[in-house]
């Protein structure tokens, strides 16, 4: 949509830049992956633990149940949790980054960057 003003044509934009929009959708949600990984309290290694107790009561019926067998599923669970979550967060902020460079392209850096960061405080707050 185009404007005359005193001889003048402005252009006004009037697309939200999809590219820089999701790069704040991403930067957000790996936040909130990365504070639910390395949150002391997480539920995700006791989830985790949980799963393994089950498959080993499975394999191996009241011998899943041992000590060193709990301490072994919650070291193993804590470990593969996080490593997977680190693995998910970085996964994520490489989309981020890439998208947002994408939204550069679009509308320029300050466009962008007011759009992405907007998205992520916007996010940020919906996911707590």
């Amino acid at each position: 949509m185009n404007k005359s003003i005193e001889g003048r044509t402005f252009k006004l934009v009037t697309i939200i830049t999809r590219q820089a929009f999701l790069s704040g959708i991403f930067a957000a949600t790996s936040s909130c992956v990365a504070k639910l990984a390395l949150d002391p309290k997480s539920r995700i290694p006791t989830v985790v633990c949980a799963l393994f107790m089950d498959a080993s009561r499975e394999q191996l019926g009241d011998a899943g149940d041992s000590a060193a067998g709990r301490i072994a599923c919650d070291m193993m669970s804590l470990v593969l949790s996080r490593g997977a979550s680190f693995l998910v967060v970085i996964l994520l902020n490489g989309m981020m980054m890439s998208k947002f460079l994408d939204g550069i392209e679009e509308s320029g850096s300050i466009a962008a960057t007011a759009l992405s960061t907007a998205a992520n405080f916007t996010f940020s707050v919906s996911y707590f």
